[in-house]
């Protein structure tokens, strides 16, 4: 037992000095730190506004959270703010040291991260959630901490439904949004019971592509955990990291389930899934009831579908990510039996725009300066020609274009330094001619 232990903490060891990252980074950039009682931030020098405002939201969400998971870190929770990609996302380890990492990036209205009173509140809510639940470390793994360097936190191996789950309950406890108060999110877990379309629970404990791919831990996992708690008290969320953050044997979930409620977690979901088929049976009632009104369905390709514009009277170009080909622009010509035709790879999410003479202007993902920065940015597409993909605007960080009727002018959204805002342009010379039209609140 003692020889397995330490080779354990040997690998894990190695695995410690492996760079978190590959990517080279922008140099040229200054940085600065903050303090407060329980987090450092750390920012370039741009965002010191933002870094000054994570930190006081940091403190009080360790303020509402740490009693409630029963666990204070004993040192400094290092959160670093990047703004390098236009995207909203975060991560948290606990390993070598507790480190947050932010991107400053607000989600759009149509992600499913885009239910938020603040965002920045949910998302660092979220990520320190995760610092508070795997580093509650004891037992045998704390004793080779102390030893080797933080390089065991078993929590860490619990499945995602688990980690996910709990951080996403806790990002709707303390806010007003979250994807507990999702619409789009419970549309996703209303549809998979009224389809029966479920997840087994071996399938959520694993790696799946199941729709919606990588959102199943949350959407699960949250539902099940609020549950979870609903049955046994607010304690569970205690008990849970406790509880495992002292294995030295991984994989003892349904061990834990057991321990923890008297029955195991398989056996627990089973109930879940009943409870859960009574409630939206109810709800399909009650709408039913109330009388429905049923579109007609002109796309059959899944899954995503979004910035619908009318190219001309009869067809619709939009942007369309079926999980089966790359995501691309899209016609549909209505005329001819809703037949569907390819018209542009893109990266990332894009909104088409048709110029009066028929081009095309879209937005797209797009790397910056030798690959340091990933931005959106504009780009036209000519009809008459061989269709050739011309660069317009080079890290802008614009999205969602529309063109003015006369054709002379275009709008977009630029996002810069933790906020958006709405621009015009002279089509001929984008960023030379721009000008602020509305500036963000926030």
């Amino acid at each position: 037992m003692a020889r397995g232990v330490a080779a354990m903490a040997f690998l894990l060891g190695l695995l410690g000095v492996i760079p978190a990252e590959a990517q080279t980074k922008d140099l040229s950039r200054r940085w600065r730190t903050v303090r407060s009682e329980h987090f450092e931030v750390s920012y370039p020098e741009p965002l010191a506004l933002v870094a000054r405002r994570v930190l006081a939201i940091a403190e009080r969400a360790n303020a509402n959270m740490a009693p409630l998971l029963g666990h204070q870190p004993k040192k400094r929770v290092q959160i670093v703010l990047t703004d390098e990609i236009d995207g909203a996302n975060g991560n948290a380890t606990p390993l070598r040291y507790n480190t947050i990492r932010l991107y400053v990036s607000a989600p759009d209205d149509l992600s499913v991260l885009g239910d938020f009173d603040d965002w920045m509140t949910v998302l660092v809510t979220h990520e320190h959630a995760h610092i508070l639940h795997t580093d509650n470390i004891g037992g045998i793994p704390a004793v080779i901490n102390e030893i080797f360097g933080k390089v065991w936190a078993p929590n860490l191996i619990q499945p995602r439904w688990i980690i996910e789950g709990i951080a996403t309950y806790l990002e709707s406890r303390e806010t007003a949004g979250g994807r507990m108060r999702s619409t789009q999110y419970e549309m996703y877990m209303r549809m998979a019971f009224l389809d029966n379309n479920i997840l087994h629970f071996d399938t959520l404990n694993n790696r799946t592509d199941y729709w919606p791919h990588g959102d199943i831990w949350y959407l699960y996992g949250s539902r099940f955990i609020k549950w979870l708690i609903e049955q046994y008290g607010e304690g569970i969320l205690e008990e849970i990291p406790t509880w495992y953050g002292r294995r030295a044997i991984p994989f003892s979930v349904n061990r834990m389930g057991k321990r923890l409620t008297g029955k195991t977690f398989g056996e627990l979901y089973e109930l879940w899934i009943e409870d859960m088929r009574r409630h939206y049976g109810d709800v399909e009632a009650g709408v039913r009831a109330q009388g429905t009104t049923q579109g007609r369905r002109i796309t059959f390709r899944g899954e995503w579908v979004r910035g619908l514009r009318f190219a001309d009277d009869e067809r619709l170009l939009y942007f369309a990510r079926d999980g089966r080909s790359d995501p691309q622009i899209r016609t549909l010509d209505l005329a001819k039996g809703n037949a569907v035709q390819r018209i542009v790879r893109s990266a990332g999410e894009s909104y088409p725009t048709v110029h009066p003479n028929g081009e095309l202007y879209f937005d797209s993902f797009d790397a910056y300066r030798t690959n340091l920065y990933f931005y959106y940015d504009l780009f036209r597409l000519d009809p008459r020609g061989a269709w050739d993909r011309k660069r317009l605007t080079k890290g802008l960080r614009a999205r969602y274009p529309d063109i003015s009727p006369t054709g002379d002018r275009i709008t977009y959204v630029r996002n810069d330094t933790s906020t958006q805002s709405l621009w015009i342009a002279d089509l001929d010379d984008i960023e030379g001619t721009q000008e602020l039209l509305v500036d963000s609140e926030r």
